[in-house]
């Protein structure tokens, strides 16, 4: 990850997890499911208030973020990794609305051998 250019103290980080998508430029493309790695950081400048409380109220769920993930790159049909990123930035800022966050989405295509990478800061 590339956060230790933000300076970021406090780090909460879903490693990569896979799901099987239509995505592609071409029709044949899009026809297959192909195999779609995401990992998703997100760091605060503050500490997450969980250090203090140790509730998971006080922190971002990685299930739901997950879940999220998994609900919004399965609903849609898209060509491009970018597009798809996008549409996961705009499903997480509804579920998880927190301000003075950074986010950084990682999207890779397994058999195409590329990765993408998604930063955006609320």
């Amino acid at each position: 990850m590339r956060f230790g250019i933000f300076s970021m103290p406090c780090r909460i980080e879903l490693a990569s997890f896979e799901l099987e998508l239509h995505i592609g430029c071409t029709e044949p493309e899009r026809q297959a499911v192909q195999a779609v790695r995401f990992t998703l950081a997100v760091a605060s400048t503050e500490n997450f208030p969980a250090c203090k409380t140790d509730l998971l109220a006080d922190t971002l769920d990685v299930a739901a973020l997950r879940a999220n993930l998994a609900e919004v790159a399965g609903s849609v049909r898209v060509h491009t990794l970018e597009r798809l990123g996008k549409l996961l930035e705009e499903g997480l800022l509804r579920c998880f609305p927190a301000r003075g966050l950074t986010w950084e989405l990682t999207i890779a295509k397994l058999r195409h051998g590329w990765t993408y990478v998604h930063t955006w800061t609320t």
